[in-house]
């Protein structure tokens, strides 16, 4: 016995190293340890490699190497090739990363016989067929260069001598499946093929392709092809073996399968093995295979190449030919030509343009829109909608432009305008030209020609004499409205019959058509529109409030426009001020337009500044309108208010300052305080929060005598639930005794007075509640600009934050005084009255987080306003004295009370977060309308899986919709189908068999027509197909002319997902019915980036799935887990585990076993006296589901229980401790998302759209896919958190399902989607 300081060894035969023939046997054992630490064997003749056996079983040995499997598996044989002149034999291990030497010997050639030469390499024809047929698959359309570089590689493999036993003594029989090369998906392969003994019975048969772990075969099986065959012996009609067998990740390649037979006297035996190559790359990515006989004969001359260059041999080129033969007529007959699909040129370049530009592709108003909206006016104008007078002043407009301007009028889908224009007496003759034809042609148009050129402002009155429209559109004579435009403003009318003012979204065109620059508004803002004139166009004002306001004032021409609102608004309740949320104008940018740059009229800054300062003083504010340094610097016309000082001496205000040790901070606020603040007009409360640090109670000690600051200093009372802002601020608040107060965090700094004078003056605003202020980080950057509502969370968050403080932001927002829906409350000032009747901060449910917010919000709901003021900045840190923490309670408690706020102030086209609001080029404001419409819902099955579940509960949310008709249909029958019926949808059966099985796309085509001339389609307008398998129904919707919608749950690709299912040449039909469908809907981006390729019409969508959380928490409320434990006779007492879905090889349940296994041996010691039971539930018959149970009998798994598909899956989420998902592939799992509802703590791989909607160590224990090592690490740190009582993962992952996956959001966004697709 040999020794090495990580294993040992012994060589058993030979006993010289002086073969006498070519083959030498060599047979030992090689122990690495109780665990294993050799996966294979090899031996090296010089350079000639010949493969071994290792794993047999070595009994012997146990004595003296100790009771381990890893003693007992250690034998292992080889026969290597030896010739006259070898000089040396070494024997390697490989021990999962790499081959090491562990025996050398030189060796003694000279009694070989004279013609024991070396001998070539072989390529056996029996590996012909895969070999070629992996390198056509991946290198066809390759280089000659690398289509050398990657056959040479593989035929260095395929070329070692491999040491196959294809049945030894006492064994007959044959391993028929796989072959020799293995595409090893979901870490499994099939094996199939029969043995029998022809000395004795075969109890059982196990496979493995390393030497520690393998899996039991299903054995006996019954063979008659076998028994007829071998009529010698009769018990070989009970021979045959099928099962799955893992593979490793670590095995070299090629990858040894060994099956070994158990017999009867205990013995465990060798029975055949085989060398097999693995196909580590993906078989199903990339484009899809053509067949082109040129192609072909390069592959095939590249495999050639080899034997040409002496480099091997063919063991039989008669046989090899006719593989080669057999494989190119396989691959003529199953994949296409590849001829190529031109796309159309604007398809092409769709995909590489700005955001607004593709905004305005998904937005056009195709046939299909323009009729509904049509059928929307001709509903407006039967209820009574309202003349509009499009009042327009015109002066020398060029001929194209005026000539645009009235087609676009006499294109409106509305009817009933009329175009009032002035033209403010034109030296072009062309100007009264055109006017007067355009009045010939329709009555509709009305032009006045002034006798004197008198400017805008009475060139538009003038206008405004002949108007009789009950509302006047302000347009200027250059500009175009969209032909929906005075529709929606019609419909707004009509649905606010006291609308005063009326403002849409708006936007710049070009000379060339190109339309850019979108201003994509929020909500009225009173207080904005003080200073900026953000409604600016399209503006529609009540006639009679425009003659109440006094017409324009020519005196303030260039700022005409908001001198006229600013009168108007005074007139107008703030109610009535109505945002129509479609871009209705298109300002045109030329060389002669302030579209262009502002300061092309410089005249207008005077005027604004003039008609701001009138406005301030008809309200009795008192301010005095000023124009910031920046704005002067870029021309911008965004003024701001000086506010008189005074106004805080009247108003004087308590500063609450909550802190916690951290003395520098509170010390240099407190200086910045008493250097920016008059100390009369100022009271500072600093609350302490049970400070320990000495520097810090120095500090306080010193506070109440300083001179130049007024402090008084509360201690706050010890409390055992930790820190609670609210409480200190009410505290603090308690003790104000000024009109206002201001809650001002410890680590906030004023730089430069005047921040407070500003704070108060905005206070005195009539409507105004809560006042906050620009904060920014250290680096200049933004930290507080406001506060908005996210689309996706229903959270709050910070606008803007991160931005450079000169950075315009989105329209200047960051720049204007304006309303937001909250302000933080590290800077916020509010009425102490008003505080105080609103009961202050909530300190039970939100003492840390979304406080601030949820009063502003309760603030607005009592009537008041929240303004946030761009002229007081002041320096913050952010959370430096209490550091930053999650408090996933409390989202879950602010989304329980303000989860359905809808943010007024910032466009629905706009993306928030990320907090500067970029666009969303693939927002469709049309789709937003309730319209009724009637689809078919189709589903693959209707079996209680996954998809069918997720197209039950969307297709019952779409079928509660006014005037929606669903109808679903299925090519077959399922336990489902009663769900839908009892929820009052109509479920259909279509045999579409012909369709599923059509082998190539002309017999697709043919099936298509057939079953589409089978009924009438007129009762259906769209169809909502439910995973790939449905791709037939997009082309019917395509051949039928009707749009479609296509769910895609698939994690892979459309060759993997149908290897088994079609002919490589009909996945053509699935990947065209991506480009078909009008859209096409993943909710997960990692499923839509495996489907990117074929987005050629940008028609793709990512939505969020959804949680049904009221049916959750309802069924959690009325069963208590003990009685579901009893109902499944579980044990009560015990840790339960649960393993949840369909059992199939992609949902990995084989690796569950496998953790099981590897963990159970330390459980008594991790957790002593703890039972665990481990759930599989999911069960369903099948090769998978046996060769599970047969893994499970060979590892002694007696406390794992199997529970088949069931309907009651909700028993087990209430009833398990900890959810295991071990899938392979996944798109969005709601077996995860409902598990996150429930409380279940979750160990799950991290592949595809889990990694998305989880966290790893913050919401779950997420691992690789694949490895039971890491899966049974996971396991054992989820069980030492739920025995130690730890549920901090559990809650997060509860409150990231409300905040992302609550069905009351995603509902509403599957709705729009399908809206837009119905849309067309």
């Amino acid at each position: 016995m040999s020794s090495a300081a990580d294993f040992r060894y012994h060589i058993d035969t030979p006993a010289t190293w002086r073969p006498e023939s070519a083959f030498l046997h060599i047979m030992g054992w090689l122990y690495v340890g109780p665990e294993g630490g050799c996966l294979d064997i090899r031996a090296r003749v010089d350079d000639r490699i010949s493969l071994g056996n290792y794993g047999l079983e070595r009994p012997d040995l146990l004595a003296s190497l100790g009771d381990s499997l890893g003693a007992r598996r250690s034998g292992f044989i080889l026969r290597a090739q030896t010739w006259r002149g070898a000089r040396r034999l070494a024997l390697d291990f490989h021990d999962g990363t790499r081959w090491r030497e562990f025996f050398s010997t030189p060796l003694d050639t000279t009694a070989l016989p004279a013609d024991a030469v070396k001998p070539p390499r072989y390529l056996r024809a029996v590996t012909v067929y895969q070999t070629l047929h992996y390198l056509y698959r991946y290198f066809h359309r390759e280089s000659w260069r690398t289509l050398c570089r990657e056959t040479d590689a593989v035929l260095a493999d395929v070329t070692t001598y491999p040491c196959d036993t294809g049945g030894i003594e006492p064994f007959i029989g044959q391993i028929e499946n796989p072959g020799y090369w293995i595409n090893a998906g979901y870490d499994k392969f099939r094996v199939t093929g029969w043995a029998f003994r022809t000395d004795g019975e075969i109890l059982q048969l196990s496979a493995t392709t390393g030497v520690l772990t393998e899996n039991r075969l299903v054995y006996p099986k019954d063979r008659p092809d076998v028994a007829e065959h071998r009529k010698d012996h009769p018990g070989c009609g009970r021979s045959g073996y099928y099962g799955l067998v893992d593979i490793r990740h670590d095995v070299p390649n090629p990858v040894n399968l060994k099956i070994f037979a158990d017999l009867p006297d205990g013995m465990r035996l060798l029975a055949f093995s085989r060398r097999m190559y693995l196909d580590r790359r993906d078989a199903h990515n990339g484009p899809i295979q053509i067949y082109r006989p040129a192609l072909f004969y390069k592959v095939l001359a590249a495999l050639l190449r080899g034997a040409l260059l002496g480099r091997y041999r063919f063991d039989s080129w008669k046989e090899a030919r006719g593989e080669i033969e057999r494989l190119r007529q396989h691959l003529a007959s199953t994949l296409g030509r590849g001829e190529p699909v031109k796309l159309p040129e604007v398809i092409a370049r769709r995909r590489d343009q700005d955001p607004y530009t593709r905004w305005c592709w998904h937005n056009r108003l195709t046939p299909r829109l323009r009729a509904v909206l049509a059928q929307d006016s001709a509903a407006v104008v039967k209820a009574g909608g309202p003349l509009i007078s499009v009042v327009v002043p015109a002066y020398n407009t060029p001929e194209k432009y005026l000539g645009e301007l009235i087609a676009c009028l006499k294109a409106q889908i509305y009817p009933r305008w009329e175009l009032c224009i002035a033209d403010d007496a034109s030296p072009q003759p062309h100007v009264r030209r055109i006017l007067e034809q355009a009045a010939k042609e329709d009555a509709r148009i009305k032009p006045v020609f002034r006798p004197e050129n008198g400017h805008i402002s009475r060139a538009t009155n003038s206008a405004l004499d002949v108007a009789t429209g009950e509302f006047v559109a302000l347009v200027d004579h250059d500009d175009l409205l969209p032909d929906d435009a005075l529709l929606h403003v019609a419909q707004a009318i009509v649905a606010h019959p006291t609308a005063g003012y009326l403002y849409t979204d708006e936007d710049k065109i070009d000379d060339t058509g190109r339309r850019f620059d979108p201003h994509l508004k929020g909500g009225w803002s009173p207080e904005m529109a003080i200073t900026h004139n953000y409604t600016h166009h399209l503006t529609v004002i009540r006639r009679d409030i425009v003659e109440r306001a006094g017409r324009l004032r020519p005196d303030y021409n260039g700022a005409q426009d908001i001198d006229l609102f600013l009168r108007c608004f005074e007139l107008i309740p703030a109610g009535d001020v109505v945002h129509v949320p479609y871009v209705c104008y298109h300002w045109r940018a030329h060389a002669e337009s302030t579209a262009q740059r502002g300061d092309q009229k410089g005249y207008l800054f005077d005027a604004a500044r003039r008609a701001i300062a009138d406005a301030v003083t008809r309200s009795s504010l008192r301010a005095e309108p000023v124009l910031p340094g920046f704005a002067r610097e870029y021309a911008l016309c965004l003024h701001q208010l000086k506010w008189d000082p005074a106004l805080l001496r009247e108003n004087p205000v308590t500063i609450v300052i909550p802190t916690k040790d951290r003395a520098d901070l509170l010390a240099r606020c407190l200086d910045s305080l008493a250097r920016t603040t008059p100390t009369e007009s100022v009271k500072v409360v600093v609350v302490d929060d049970a400070s320990t640090d000495p520097a810090a109670l120095a500090l306080l000690d010193t506070l109440p005598t300083r001179a130049d600051l007024r402090v008084e200093v509360v201690r706050a009372p010890a409390s055992a639930d930790g820190f609670n802002y609210s409480r200190l601020v009410n505290l603090g608040t308690a003790r104000a005794d000024t009109p206002l107060v201001l809650h001002l965090n410890n680590d906030v700094e004023a730089t430069s007075p005047g921040w407070l004078e500003d704070l108060v003056g905005w206070s005195t605003v009539p409507g105004v509640g809560v006042v906050g202020v620009k904060l920014l980080y250290p680096d200049g950057t933004v930290n507080h600009a406001g506060i908005g509502f996210g689309r996706e969370d229903g959270l709050a968050h910070v606008l803007f934050e991160r931005l450079p403080a000169a950075d315009f932001g989105y329209f200047f927002l960051p720049h204007a005084a304006r309303n937001v829906a909250a302000v933080t409350g590290a800077c916020l000032l509010t009425p102490t009255a008003l505080y105080r009747d609103l009961g202050g901060f909530d300190e039970k449910e939100l003492g840390v987080a979304y406080n601030d917010v949820d009063y502003c919000l309760r603030a607005q709901a009592a009537g008041r306003r929240v303004v946030v003021s761009p002229q007081a900045v002041l320096t913050h840190v952010g959370s430096a004295s209490r550091g930053n923490q999650y408090t996933e309670r409390e989202h879950v408690a602010f989304l329980a009370r303000h989860g359905g706020y809808r943010d007024p102030y910032h466009s629905e086209t706009l993306s928030f977060p990320p907090s500067h609001l970029p666009l969303d080029p693939y927002h469709r404001r049309h789709a937003q309308a309730p319209r009724p419409f009637k689809a078919v819902v189709l589903t693959h099955n209707l079996n209680f899986e996954g998809a069918p579940i997720f197209i039950f509960e969307l297709a019952r949310y779409l079928a509660e919709q006014p005037g929606v008709s669903i109808t679903v249909a299925s090519p077959q029958e399922g336990p489902l189908r009663q769900r839908f019926e009892a929820a009052g949808l109509k479920v259909e059966i279509w045999d579409a068999g012909a369709l599923r099985a059509a082998r190539n796309p002309a017999e697709f085509t043919a099936a298509l027509k057939t079953f589409a001339s089978s009924r009438s389609w007129d009762d259906v307008e769209l169809f909502i197909c439910n995973t790939m398998l449905t791709y037939w129904g997009i082309h019917l919707a395509h051949h039928l002319g009707k749009p479609s919608a296509f769910y895609i749950h698939e994690s892979n690709t459309v060759k993997r997902f149908f290897q088994n299912l079609l002919l490589p040449v009909a996945c053509e039909s699935v990947e065209e019915a991506f480009r078909l469908a009008t859209r096409v809907v993943f909710t997960a981006k990692s499923t839509r980036d495996i489907h990117e390729e074929h987005n050629a019409n940008d028609n793709y969508r990512t939505l969020p799935s959804w949680v049904d959380f009221p049916r959750i928490e309802t069924f959690a409320a009325a069963h208590a887990p003990l009685d579901l434990r009893r109902k499944h006779k579980l044990d009560p007492d015990a840790i339960i585990v649960v393993n949840i879905g369909s059992v199939c090889e992609r949902k990995g349940q084989h690796i569950y076993i496998r953790g099981i296994d590897l963990l159970r041996k330390e459980l008594p010691t991790l957790f002593p006296g703890r039972k665990i039971q481990w759930v599989m539930v999911g069960a369903r018959e099948g090769l998978y589901m046996e060769s599970l149970l047969e893994d499970i009998q060979l590892m002694n798994l007696h406390e794992v229980v199997i529970v088949p598909e069931t309907p009651d899956i909700y028993d087990f989420y209430r009833l398990a401790d900890i959810l295991v998902c071990t899938s392979f592939e996944e798109s969005f799992p709601r077996v995860l998302l409902e598990a996150m509802v429930f409380g279940t703590r979750i160990v799950s791989t991290d592949v595809n759209g889990i990694a998305e909607m989880l966290t790893s160590n913050d919401e779950a224990y997420l691992v690789p896919a694949g490895d039971p090592f890491k899966l049974a690490a996971a396991l054992k740190m989820a069980l030492a958190d739920h025995v130690a009582g730890n549920t901090k993962m559990v809650s997060m992952a509860y409150a990231r399902a409300a905040r992302n996956y609550h069905q009351s959001r995603a509902f509403p966004k599957h709705l729009q989607v399908i809206r837009e697709a119905w849309l067309g």
